[in-house]
This record gives structure tokens, sequence and C-alpha cells, in this order.
């Protein structure tokens, strides 16, 4: 083996020959390249992008909202995760920043916080009891509300009672929809849909408008599919986009413009190509508020249409129309699976605009396997960063338009398995946690994003102070300054015990109705009504000092008392009030709040997409009477159902009261509906012609006869021409004759009885000769008299 010693004179020289080199050729200029993959960018300090070789180049990248930075990919830093990231510049390099949308609630949903302490002068208190309390998220969950809101206090209390934690948002099913505004041309009526925004809004809901026009011709109006056009079919189309959004400017954060036009183009194929921009910017020109979504199904549910989806969203941009958020329509069933779920909403996120979850429901007759697609259905969205907000489609059994197979609270208002599941997430996704300052004054929590009451105690009176978790990356901290914050509210309404205003009072054989004293607190009153006779009709906590319980037993004692509580941040509850009693009417009135003195029109409803309403504009008797508007046929108005209320053989006199409120003369009618073995049949009980200076009651006598099985039994209440709108009350439907029980069955003692149906009994006949005679009862004496033949029973007078 050779060796070759180096010695010291030999690097030296060779150190010269490199300094030479060095002094003839100057290295050139080295370019560091940097490419983004992903929604972010990158900064260089040195700037430029252009170094003299060797020097160090620090990389800083910083995503965009809702995108996180993930990794460097590149010469010397492959797969380095460090931000900032430092490189020194031997030669040109490539380097690609890669940025990813964040996965899971956790990441998205909350961020880290400190809750840090201070006096007035900036210093930190150490030894502060710390209460953190969620107020609201700034995540929109909601819910598709009817028109049972107005007409069904078990539905209305249910919504209030479970916002702001079960959800903040609303939209209504139809009751803001042309054919339920416009019936028939020209006669216009948003009486349903301000009833719902004035409660909804009194409760802190946020409001979607769902839907100005709908482009599905099987949705649209007669009159309005038979209009000539272009020319009277845009006057009808410019005349409800004027009326209604300038209606309705500032109550919806929403409008769903032209519904579903992935699936119809009634208004394009009639008026143009331009229309549907149209619609949309004179929408957003008349409420600058609102923003305006496109609004679909099967885009994320199935995933059939998504990319037809895609493309009108593409098209409305290349027309100019105004778009800002996309709502996907998620009617499930459950066979979507959570990876095609987040595949198809990333796809539509592609298109850069929020997405809304704006119609959510799913459907399947197993509890268990509902609730298991309700809880991967809401995981799965409420983690996508680019969804901004889910709403469900109808929650209770009664009122479901996909039945009670999609349900969460069932018929009974007690919540079913998916129910559970629900309330579950919403309880998981709310903050509330406490702790006390250390030596920094600090307390660390990680919550959802959203505003939060933090209460401060150090050995004197609470104090609350207001602040916001706001989206973001890293730690936010939220300084609070001791002895700066809103005293905490310590004390309950008063009076305290609550006294009785107006005891309560029978309303009729089913309801009885109280007021309590109006209880005063700075941080706004509750009352709670107790019917300590059956708990199941507790009030729960009401914003009123108002309460009719319905749906009681006819001629009962029930026994009230009522409390208060305060909106405090922890609640402070008042004593209960004396208890006071009321027992319910025992008259023979089958109709179930007949004079509509509950407030709302409960047990009726409307048919024929009429609108009803309780009022106390007018009334026959009482305070309150039944409205009802939006009539675009003579024969829609209000109903209540019978099943179960009227016995087979049973006669019962009737009667109704009606006042027209827009015309002077009109007839009006009681109508019973029957639905048996026999067919469908009408009976009118009772006719007549109403006015609009004074109340006209109509009366009439009504036998109920039964063949085979009874599948429908109602009562309408009915008459007036095309857009004439009524008031009705006292309405009664009270028992006169009730059918003789039925005879008994045979005995076979050899005697025919009294009330005993003998036939085919041929012991009871055994002493006429020759046996029974032919259609004809024995009666125990062994003669057949001719009284007690053919179906008559015996008389019992031998």
């Amino acid at each position: 083996m050779n060796k070759t010693r180096i010695t010291i004179s030999m690097l030296l020289a060779f150190a010269g020959v490199l300094a030479l080199c060095g002094t003839a050729t100057a290295q050139p200029p080295k370019t560091l390249t940097i490419i983004v993959q992903g929604a972010g960018s990158v900064t260089l300090d040195p700037a430029g992008g252009s170094y003299a070789r060797g020097t160090p180049v620090t990389m800083t990248a910083t995503p965009d909202p809702g995108w996180v930075f993930d990794r460097w990919e590149g010469p010397t830093i492959e797969g380095s995760t460090s931000n900032p990231q430092v490189i020194t510049m031997y030669n040109n390099y490539t380097v690609t920043a890669f940025f990813t949308t964040p996965t899971g609630v956790d990441i998205v949903r909350k961020r880290d916080a400190v809750v840090r302490v201070v006096d007035s002068g900036q210093n930190p208190v150490a030894g502060v009891d710390v209460a953190i309390n969620m107020e609201s998220r700034d995540f929109p969950f909601g819910v598709a509300v009817s028109k049972s809101l107005l007409s069904n206090s078990q539905y209305r209390d249910f919504v209030r009672q479970n916002s702001p934690r079960w959800w903040d948002w609303a939209v209504f099913e139809n009751e803001a929809k042309w054919y339920a505004n416009e019936g028939a041309q020209g006669f216009v009526n948003y009486q349903d849909a301000d009833a719902m925004i004035d409660l909804l809004s009194a409760w802190g809901f946020t409001l979607r408008g769902h839907a100005l026009f709908w482009a599905v011709p099987d949705f649209i109006q007669q009159w309005v599919q038979d209009l000539p056009y272009p020319t009277e079919l845009q006057q009808a189309v410019d005349a409800r986009l004027n009326d209604a959004v300038s209606h309705f400017a500032g109550k919806f954060a929403h409008w769903d413009v032209n519904n579903e036009m992935v699936h119809g183009t009634f208004f394009e194929d009639r008026l143009g190509a331009g229309t549907r921009a149209a619609m949309h910017n004179q929408t957003a020109a008349l409420d600058p508020g609102v923003l305006i979504t496109v609004n679909d199904y099967n885009v994320v549910s199935g995933g059939w249409d998504l990319q037809a989806f895609k493309d009108l969203v593409v098209q409305l941009e290349a027309d100019g129309a105004q778009i800002d958020n996309l709502g996907v329509q998620c009617h499930m069933n459950t066979d979507d699976t959570i990876e095609e779920i987040n595949q198809r909403l990333n796809s539509v996120a592609e298109l850069g605009y929020p997405i809304w979850v704006t119609e959510f429901d799913v459907a399947d007759p197993d509890p268990t396997v509902r609730a298991q697609a309700v809880e991967d259905f809401y995981r799965t969205a409420f983690a996508h960063p680019s969804v901004e907000g889910i709403l469900m489609w109808g929650f209770w059994a009664g009122d479901h338009w996909r039945g009670a197979d999609a349900a969460l609270v069932d018929l009974d208002w007690t919540l079913n398995e998916a129910g559970q599941r629900y309330a579950s997430l919403m309880a998981e996704w709310w903050t509330d946690t406490n702790g006390t300052s250390d030596s920094a004054g600090e307390v660390s929590f990680n919550g959802f994003h959203g505003t939060y009451n933090v209460t401060l105690t150090n050995g004197g009176s609470p104090e609350v102070h207001n602040v916001t978790l706001s989206a973001g990356s890293g730690t936010e901290v939220l300084t609070v300054v001791l002895g700066n914050g809103t005293p905490a509210d310590q004390a309950a309404p008063t009076p305290d015990p609550l006294t009785w205003s107006v005891e309560p009072t029978p309303l009729d054989e089913n309801a009885v109705t109280m007021t309590a004293a109006t209880a005063s607190d700075a941080s706004g009153v509750e009352y709670y009504f107790s019917n300590l006779t059956d708990p199941s009709h507790d009030s729960g906590w009401l914003d009123t000092p108002f309460f009719t319980d319905t749906g009681l037993s006819t001629g009962v004692q029930y026994t009230y008392a009522v409390k208060t509580r305060d909106k405090a941040v922890v609640p402070n509850e008042g004593s209960w009030s004396a208890q006071r009693s009321a027992a319910t009417s025992a008259d023979d009135n089958v109709l179930v709040n007949s004079g509509f003195e509950y407030g709302y029109p409960d047990g009726w409803s409307d048919f024929g997409s009429s609108s009803i309403l309780a009022t106390d504009e007018q009334s026959a008797s009482g305070q309150f009477s039944c409205y009802v508007g939006n009539r675009s046929e003579t024969w829609k108005g209000i109903t209540q159902d019978l099943m179960g209320k009227m016995t087979d053989g049973g006669t019962y006199d009737m009667s109704a009261s009606f006042l027209l409120a827009n015309s002077a003369s009109e007839p009006v009618q009681m109508t019973i509906k029957q639905v048996d073995a026999a067919g469908t049949n009408y009976f009118g009980v009772g006719t007549g012609t109403a006015n609009d200076t004074s109340w006209t009651q109509v009366s009439g006598t009504f036998t109920l006869n039964v063949t085979g099985s009874l599948t429908e039994l109602r009562v309408f209440l009915e008459g007036p021409a095309i857009g004439v709108d009524m008031y009705v009350d006292d309405i009664t439907a009270i028992a006169t004759a009730t059918p003789p029980p039925p005879p008994a069955a045979c005995d076979n003692d050899g005697v025919c009885e009294a009330g005993e149906d003998c036939n085919n009994c041929a012991s009871d006949c055994a002493g006429v000769t020759g046996g029974k005679p032919a259609n004809r009862y024995c009666c125990g004496n062994g003669v057949a008299e001719s009284a007690e033949g053919g179906g008559a029973v015996c008389d019992g007078n031998f």
C-alpha cells in the first residue's frame, strides 16, 4: 500500500492555489425560488431571492385564514416542519412550502387561551378565582321551524328553551316562500312570517331567508306558471322581489334567492339567461346587509349533482351574479360515508366561498343507525374549515317532512337516540371552566371560538368581564382588569318570593291560564310555573310571566306555584310563590281551544296553505279569536282533528262565529269530513252569510254514523271567496245524545233477557215448537212476539 505524507508546506501551497482561483473567477449570486402549495405566503429575510454564496436566509411561512403550515420540501430541509426555517445559500435552491386545511373539531374550532388578571397598573394579580363561562359560539348551529311555532305551545317552548346551546339561527320551512306569501295573485300576506320573526328575534335568533324564488316548476304557483311571458311574468317577478326583499330587509342575514337552480330553470327559460344574476343583484341592492346564497341538493348528500352545482356557480360568476356563500342541502341517507361527505365538502370548497349546510336531516327507521349518522355528519361538517354554519331541517316527529324516521324528538316530546346524541354534541362543543390565577395572573384553557363571561372573585363581590376568543393560531391572551368589570348579580329577582297577578283560572275543559307578578332584575328575568299535580306539565323557564297549561284532563283540580330566576352568568333563583289551584271545566265541548284563549291556535291547523294566527284584534267572546288569511281557494281555512273525540252513533250540536276582515258579505260554513269504509264524505253542518261589522253565528247538528273503520274525521271552517280574510271564534261541538250501549252477548241460559242479543242462540228458544222462527228472537216465554224480530232485542217485559 502506498501512503502519501501531507506536510504543512503542502497545505499552505494548496491554500494559495485556492486563493488564486477565487480571485480569478468570482461566484455569481445564488437564487432561492419559493413554491407555495395550498393557501399561504412565504417571506424571506433578507428579501429579494438573490444572495451571495453562503448567505443564511430566514424563510417564514404564513398560512391564509383557515389554513395551517404543514412542511418544507427542498435541499437540506426536506420534510422539516420548523417555521421559520433558515437555509444557507451555497447553491441555487428551490423550496416548496406546503399549507393544508386542518382537520378535526379541536383544531378548527378551538384555541388555546389565557385569561390574564391584572390590576389598574397592568400588574398581574395572583390568587383570583376565575370562572370562564361561554355565552355564545361564533359558529352558527340552527334549525328550520314551521308554523307550528305559532300554533303549538310545546313546539314553541322546545325551540326557545334549547337556545342558544342547541341552536341560535333559524330558517322558516315555508313561510317566506312566494307561494306562502302570495297564493293568489295580488293577495300578499306576510302575517305568519312576521309573527315568527317577532318571536325568534325576541329570543335572540339570527334568521335565514328561504326562499325568495324557487326555480323548480312543481313548487311555483299555478297562477305564476300561467302568466304570459316575458312581460307579465317579469312584472310579477319584479313585484315579488321588490315587495318581499323590502318587507324583510334587515330581518334576514341570508337569502336563498332562487332555490335549486341545478334542478329547475323555470325563470331562466322564460325570462332569459341573465334573469338569475339579476335576481341576485337586485336582492343585494334592495337589502345591502343580506348575504346571497346559492342553495341546492344532491351536492353533498349522494353527490350526484356536485359537478353540476359547481358548474352553476361558475356560470353565475360569469353572468356577474352576486354570490356570498354556498348552501348545500344535506338530506342524507345512512349510506353516505364520512370520507365521501368530507371529499364532497372539499370539492365545493374549491370554489372559494363559505359553505353553509342549510338543510340537514338523515332518515333511518333504526334509531341507533340514525343517531350514529347524525353524529358522524355533524362531526365531519363542524370540523371542515370551509363550513360556516349548520342548520337542521326539522326535529319533531309530529312535524317533520321526512316523518318520524328523521326526527330527533319523538311524538311525545322525548328525545330519541338521535336527539340524545345531538344534545351530547352540543354539550361537548360548549366551554365552561374555572381556575385560580397563578403568579403571572393567568388561568389557561382551551375553548371553542366565541364570547365568554369571565367572573372574577377576589374575596369581595364578584365582577363579570365579557371577552371574545377569536379564531386563529397560537395562544390568545385575554386580559381583564380587576376592578373594571361589571358587578356580578348575586340577588334573585324581586319580589321574592314571587306573587300572583292573576291566579290560575280555567279557560275550558283542557286548559288553565295564569299570570305571575312582573319581576325585575338587572340581568333579566325568567319564570317557572310548576304544576304540582302533574309535573309533566311544568312550563320550563319562560321569558314572560304568562302561562297557559294546555292538554289537561277535564274536570280535574290542578295546583300551581311559580318562581323566578335572573339571567346572570350563575343564575339566582327566587323562592316559590304561594300555591294556588284551579279546576278545568267539565263541559261537553269535544273541541280543544274552542275560543283560542290559549294565545295561539293550539289544537287547530290551517289547510290549503292558509295562514292562521290567534289575535286579540277581534273576539266574539273572551280576549282572542283566530285570524285566517292568505286564502287562495274558498275551501281554505282552519281545521281540527276529531278522531277519538266523537262517538259512533252520537249526536252533536255544533256552532261557530265568523267575522269578515276585508269584505262586506260572504258565505261561510262549518263542514265535517268523514272517511271510512263508505269512502270520503263531507257534511255541511252549518251555513250562513258573514259580514265585516258584527259576528255571525252558524250552527247545526251532526250525527256520526261510521261504516267499517273510521280513518279520518275533521271539522272545517271555510267558505268566503278567494282573498277574503276572516276571524273565527267560539267553535263548539257538544254531545246532545249518545247511542245506547251495545246489547250483551247471549249467555246460553235458555232465557233471552232484557238487553241480551239472542240472535242465533238456539238454547234460548228451546221452548218454541219447531225451533226458532226465521229472523225472530225468542224472549224467554217461548213466544216469538212481533216486536222481537229482525234485529230487535228482548224487551224484558215477561
